[in-house]
């Protein structure tokens, strides 16, 4: 275990919080992220949602944060969630799958707040 892993290994969320935005190491930001799925606070919703913007270049961190929004499944996120293929953070290899996966997250969250939508 590296000594970053044990800095951030509390599972408070405040800590988790700072892992994901300061952790070099992008396991040790995944892990957070994976994790603040448990939690569902409005200030994890929150820095999940900044995850988002931040430039991240791995494709494991945003694939976490996308589905700990999904568990989540806090309305505030759906506006990031469908914004994804703008936001600046989305310069991966595999963007395309994180956008794929924040649709349907934002679809989940959708239909979990509102129900399902009558066809046109």
């Amino acid at each position: 275990m590296t000594t970053e892993r044990r800095v951030y290994g509390a599972d408070e969320p405040e800590s988790l919080l700072f892992a994901l935005a300061n952790a070099a190491h992008f396991q040790s930001r995944a892990d957070a992220a994976w994790q603040l799925g448990m939690h569902d606070r409005e200030d994890v919703v929150d820095g999940l949602v900044a995850a988002l913007v931040r430039p991240e270049e791995n494709t494991v961190v945003l694939m976490q944060v996308v589905a700990s929004l999904d568990r989540i499944r806090d309305p505030r996120s759906i506006a990031a969630l469908r914004q994804v293929r703008r936001l600046a953070g989305i310069q991966t290899r595999y963007g395309e799958l994180v956008v794929d996966a924040a649709e349907v997250a934002a679809r989940r969250i959708e239909i979990s707040t509102n129900g399902p939508r009558e066809p046109d």
